[in-house]
């Protein structure tokens, strides 16, 4: 007896994702199809997906747009729990997302590149080596908590449309990075110890708020704009502080900020009120730098062997 079935059918998802992640240590992803990019030092990844299209549709149900706000927890815990505490990584890449959790798990790596978040997305208690947001879209608030995220950190082409809130206790081992970033809310990293931190061509559209963290080694932030409140006040920064090519529009405070290393401004230009009272600074260079007239910088409790190089500075 002959009996009639249906051909299962992929989802027809690929998407090249990224040319800029390093060669040889995305190996073991095997949704990735991966080759030497010219420079050699880098990877060209094309991701294809490998999960079985609905019958109505040539995609899945996580890469379909029709189900972009259909909530998928149980069917994504499924996957979360297939990394669980295993070798093999967490690999959503070009998801729906939509009021996404991510609780208590151990990952090897995990993937959230392309994805659309949705609704409210709270990252609580998750450990990883490495993770990587490239090119996401966080569409609502975003809460990350009492996690370590491994030695390298990739917010890299995010544009975050909702209130983005790390909360203290964070562990931070490696680098966090933010290239071509968007906070289109509040940005609060307030109480967060990180090793390295970096922001290139990144904008802030609302408050920009660093109260009372910590970084171990560097701390850049380059060519970006600060167009809310952006706070500085009591962090600690143990090596190296560079600024340069930066715009702030509005209030800037550094009130009991320490630098215990090296400070840098180049090319940075303060359109409102900034306080640099009480800063503790051991060394600063400001170079091309334009201030207004409304600058409050009380140098009392400077390091007493400070030393400070005053280049190009412009009043306003």
């Amino acid at each position: 007896m002959i009996q009639n079935s249906e051909k299962v059918v992929k989802c027809s998802y690929t998407k090249r994702i990224t040319n800029d992640l390093l060669f040889g240590i995305h190996d073991d992803v095997p949704e990735f199809e991966i080759s030497k990019h010219k420079d050699r030092r880098y990877a060209e990844i094309v991701y294809r997906c490998n999960f079985d299209a609905q019958s109505n549709s040539s995609l899945c149900i996580f890469h379909d747009p029709n189900y972009a706000f259909v909530n998928k927890q149980d069917r994504l815990n499924a996957l979360i729990e297939e990394s669980n505490g295993k070798l093999k990584p967490l690999v959503f890449v070009g998801f729906y997302l939509n009021n996404f959790q991510l609780r208590s798990v151990n990952l090897s790596k995990a993937y959230f590149i392309r994805c659309i978040f949705s609704g409210t997305t709270t990252i609580i208690k998750v450990s990883s080596k490495a993770t990587y947001f490239g090119h996401s879209d966080v569409g609502g608030p975003l809460t990350l908590a009492h996690s370590n995220l491994g030695d390298f950190v990739d917010f890299s082409g995010v544009t975050f449309h909702g209130r983005v809130l790390f909360l203290n206790k964070n562990v931070f081992s490696g680098e966090v990075k933010f290239f071509n970033s968007h906070f289109k809310g509040a940005a609060q990293f307030r109480y967060n110890k990180f090793t390295k931190l970096s922001f290139t061509n990144t904008t802030f559209d609302s408050l920009a708020d660093f109260l009372n963290v910590h970084i171990v080694l560097d701390c850049t932030f380059f060519s970006s704009k600060f167009f809310g409140e952006t706070i500085f006040s009591y962090a600690k920064f143990f090596q190296s502080f560079q600024l340069e090519y930066i715009e702030f529009h509005e209030e800037v405070d550094f009130l009991e900020c320490e630098i215990k290393g090296y400070m840098s401004l180049k090319n940075v230009t303060f359109l409102n009120k900034i306080s640099f009272d009480n800063a503790r600074i051991s060394e600063a260079q400001f170079d091309k730098c334009n201030f207004n007239d409304n600058v409050s910088f009380d140098n009392r409790n400077r390091h007493n062997d400070a030393k400070v190089i005053i280049g190009s500075v412009f009043g306003g």
